[in-house]
């Protein structure tokens, strides 16, 4: 089955910034506190550049305690946080905004109250801010559907190396979601999407090379990427070798491989 990856990410804590001010030692000096698990000492540097009005320490508390790493997680807290940071210029907070009104963790669950700070984070430059936009705009999240402005925010994402955008492009291209199918640029943003070890890309890339229906058989590339997702954990994968080594399916029957692969039912089987 093919599938648009929605997958969203907050900006970790520990994700590489840029913060521009004098107290950028005593910043770096509070991300690795939290790094080794000195919850503590983080909470009070990141406190301190706060009161001083550095946006990316604000925002970064605001991550500590959205997240469980240093107790429960307080999503009123975080996003009080990451409200005061966003207007102490930080565009990651604008997203991390975002992204609880996306999952509904501490607000109710609201694709529109999501949208704004998207898209002002997106234009900013934040690379999964620019992947969010761009599944709202193909799904229709909060908004129109536009598959143009959703494929033209994948190719951004992708340039920021966000893996999802490659098998988004993909799974737009295999499948003429909103434009023309052409199996070539899709196998191009899969394989690039694997190179950065995106499962669900090496299964679609897989079912292409398999597909003597679309033209492009070539059973051994497409068993050795199921392979390698497989080995990765991907249950669909795993499900797909099983049916291949117990079936009929290019004379590779093979018992011992068969048991191997063990078939779990999943969610869409039903």
């Amino acid at each position: 089955m093919k599938r648009i990856n929605t997958l969203l990410c907050i900006i970790i804590v520990t994700a590489s910034v840029s913060p521009c001010w004098a107290s950028e030692e005593k910043y770096q000096e509070g991300r690795n506190a939290y790094k080794v698990g000195d919850c503590v000492k983080a909470i009070k540097i990141f406190s301190d550049l706060s009161i001083a009005n550095v946006g990316a320490a604000t925002n970064n508390l605001g991550l500590i305690y959205g997240q469980s790493v240093c107790g429960n997680p307080n999503y009123k807290k975080a996003l009080e946080l990451y409200a005061l940071a966003s207007k102490q210029g930080s565009n990651m907070a604008k997203y991390n905004i975002a992204a609880l009104y996306l999952t509904g963790r501490g607000v109710p669950k609201s694709y529109s109250n999501a949208l704004p700070f998207l898209k002002e984070s997106a234009s900013a430059g934040v690379p999964m801010a620019l992947y969010d936009l761009g599944v709202s705009y193909l799904y229709g999240n909060g908004t129109d559907v536009d598959i143009a402005k959703a494929i033209s925010l994948f190719e951004k994402a992708s340039k920021k190396n966000v893996p999802s955008a490659y098998y988004n492009l993909g799974v737009i291209y295999e499948k003429g979601i909103g434009t023309q199918s052409n199996l070539g640029i899709a196998s191009e943003n899969y394989e690039t999407a694997i190179s950065l070890g995106h499962t669900d890309a090496m299964f679609n890339l897989a079912g292409i090379y398999l597909d003597t229906e679309q033209g492009r058989e070539s059973p051994e590339y497409g068993i050795d990427l199921y392979i390698k997702a497989a080995e990765l954990g991907h249950q669909p994968s795993i499900n797909l070798l099983h049916i291949i080594y117990t079936g009929k399916h290019f004379k590779t029957n093979n018992v011992e491989l068969g048991a191997k692969y063990k078939y779990e039912a999943l969610p869409d089987d039903t």
